[in-house]
């Protein structure tokens, strides 16, 4: 379906993804953008995400009561932000003000959306890393955090004999960012064509994209305690190197002559040269993971994999490190598995991307410890060595459960009207043995009801209906320990302590992970406390101080719970994150 055009752009509706081509200065290719896709953009994550660090303020706990408080904080916010803004070249802010004002929207909301990233790790650096801003959680529930699996195989490693690179983007923009699935060529005056995979309005080729010279790009979130109000926006860094670009190295060095803000990797190949590596970057420190160091294969999640870079890494959980940890160990063993004997291949890749198997608990899980999860809303393979890229065209989290919708790098859009996008389904092809998947189950019809109660709690705060959801969940997946240790929370938040208590039993009688286990523990504690019933609350604070190891978030509120009953009033203000189903701060 033609979508309309605006100057040199014009835009189409593919497999239920947006694709603009856009011609000309770079300017007028992000205002070709918002004008052609207005109503989608005016809907959509650019501008959920450029007022999502003021919803977080305006409903932490400390300071829902107090607009002169939250007014003040606001303020301190952008003060910190102006030395990072000054930080963002001039054709970029032209970009975003053309943008946004083709889509009849506030230039300065679209300002937020490119810092909110970046703003967001110095939020977690001086938040959960326990040094400035420490409750900043909105309304006890804590915005979610980036994720992103990706993995990288040598052409030596494929069946094609091209170099693939594959990624899951996880972002906390559930129920916006999918809706809008978006592919913009950009052809600019002069330069080379780079393409960005993004949603409608995020304007960026510095977070998932490819490039004409063969080079693939995935932005992933770190969160360390280098980072720096005087850095630069990582999707600034991002889109200097896809649009200049040309080699591996050039990639490298462009990233070396820009100092960050936050704490990121780039995973980044280059068909061409048939080279891949990871750029581990943080305020002042980078360092190059190269993939012939791994036997020409890749995995990366959300954890340094460089001694030097992991010195500065913050535990923001337990869950959080498990969580990294796990989909890394996983991703890596379904890559080498695949790869085995050369026969890898684009369907066996999303095969891995679309992995529901939690390695703790031996089980496929809606929610766990897995690669597929509620928060990846944008899901590409890159085969560039063949001119092709493949993107998920799944319009709800997990986007990586649906087919993917084929296009050439080197497309001239000609008769583009009376073409269709190839489609890849990936079940309907071979991959690695141990591969597996909710899709076509019941647990992907309960992981969808997880998913309303997620948009219902993180973006609605709504938790009579994020009850609802979860009512939904667990009657068609009941043996999934996290939908009733979720129920149990919000029915802690509700006062509803006996429900509570029974949900946080049904949870306990289902495989968790040994994290898990722990915290359903200090739960069932704290739900026997508010009930009045103190030795059943003891007795569970005392089995959970024979475990090891404990987390020092779980071991600071243990102590206090030993030595005095849980406050029931104290549940609304507990920043309990849906992503994992665990707290990331329980006291």
């Amino acid at each position: 379906m033609f979508l309309g055009a605006h100057g040199k752009g014009r835009g189409w509706k593919k497999s239920d993804i947006n694709v603009l081509h856009l011609r000309g200065a770079y300017a007028e290719m992000a205002a070709q953008h918002g004008a052609i896709l207005k109503e989608a953009v005016r809907g959509g994550a650019a501008v959920y995400l450029g007022g999502k660090n003021e919803r977080m303020i305006r409903q932490a706990p400390m300071l829902r009561d107090s607009r002169i408080k939250q007014t003040m904080l606001l303020g301190l916010m952008k003060l910190l932000q102006m030395p990072m803004r000054a930080r963002i070249p001039r054709e970029y802010r032209r970009e975003s003000r053309g943008l946004a004002k083709s889509a009849g929207l506030n230039a300065e909301l679209f300002e937020q959306t490119s810092l909110q990233a970046d703003s967001l790790v110095l939020l977690l650096r001086h938040s959960m890393g326990r040094y400035l801003l420490k409750h900043m959680s909105p309304n006890g529930a804590f915005p979610g955090l980036p994720g992103c699996t990706s993995i990288v195989a040598l052409k030596e490693h494929t069946a094609a004999g091209s170099l693939l690179q594959a990624r899951n983007m996880d972002y906390p923009s559930v129920g916006t960012w999918d809706a809008n699935p978006t592919v913009f060529y950009c052809d600019p005056d002069g330069g080379q064509r780079s393409v960005g995979i993004t949603t409608a309005g995020v304007h960026s080729v510095g977070i998932t994209s490819v490039n004409e010279s063969g080079l693939a790009l995935a932005a992933h979130f770190h969160c360390s305690r280098r980072v720096s109000f005087f850095g630069t926006p990582v999707h600034i860094i991002g889109s200097e190197i896809m649009r200049r670009a040309r080699t591996l190295s050039q990639a490298i060095n462009i990233a070396r002559s820009i100092d960050r803000a936050g704490s990121w990797s780039f995973v980044i190949s280059s068909a061409r040269e048939n080279k891949a590596c990871v750029i581990e970057m943080a305020s002042g420190r980078l360092e190059v993971r190269d993939a012939d160091d791994s036997n020409g294969l890749l995995a990366h999640t959300n954890y340094f994999r460089t001694h030097s870079m992991r010195e500065d890494e913050i535990l923001l959980s337990m869950s959080t490190l498990h969580d990294f940890e796990a989909r890394y160990a996983r991703a890596l063993e379904l890559l080498r598995d695949a790869a085995h004997g050369g026969a890898l291949t684009p369907a066996a890749c999303g095969r891995i991307l679309a992995d529901g198997l939690d390695r703790e608990v031996g089980q496929v899980r809606g929610q766990g410890y897995t690669i597929a999860v509620i928060t990846t809303v944008t899901s590409i393979i890159a085969e560039l060595g063949n001119n092709r890229f493949w993107v998920a065209h799944r319009p709800e989290s997990p986007v990586c459960l649906g087919n993917y919708s084929g296009f050439r790098l080197d497309e001239d859009f000609r008769n583009f009207d009376e073409r269709s996008l190839e489609t890849m389904d990936w079940t309907a092809s071979p991959g690695p043995a141990t591969a597996s998947s909710v899709r076509g189950t019941a647990k992907q019809d309960a992981l969808s009801a997880f998913r309303s109660a997620y948009m219902a709690f993180h973006n609605d705060f709504d938790t009579v209906a994020t009850l609802t959801h979860l009512s939904r969940a667990v009657e068609l997946d009941p043996k999934e320990g996290n939908y009733w240790i979720a129920m149990g929370h919000l029915q802690m938040r509700l006062r509803r302590h006996e429900n509570a208590l029974q949900s946080f039993l049904m949870g306990e009688a289902c495989p968790l992970g040994l994290h898990m286990k722990q915290t359903l523990l200090l739960f069932l504690g704290h739900a026997h406390d508010a009930l009045g019933r103190r030795d059943e609350a003891l007795a569970r604070y005392r089995a959970l101080e024979q475990e090891k190891p404990l987390s020092p978030h779980i071991r600071e509120e243990l102590q206090k719970n030993l030595k005095a009953p849980y406050k029931a009033d104290r549940a609304e203000d507990i920043t309990f994150d849906f992503q994992y189903c665990d707290s990331m701060e329980y006291a």
